[in-house]
């Protein structure tokens, strides 16, 4: 039963417990949409001079 309400009260308080694997495989996920969305932003960026120069 304690254990139960352990596990009640931590969704309550949102708590999770995670393994260090699943923080640095997180993180890296987190990582590498940053690195794709900035890299789509400069693509748009280089379409967009581009057309604006004529190229």
């Amino acid at each position: 039963m304690n254990e139960v309400l352990r596990t009640y009260s931590s969704h309550l308080a949102r708590i999770e417990v995670i393994t260090y694997k699943q923080l640095l495989d997180g993180a890296s996920n987190a990582l590498g949409i940053a690195e794709a969305e900035a890299a789509s932003r400069r693509q748009t960026s280089n379409d967009a001079t581009s057309s604006y120069l004529g190229g």
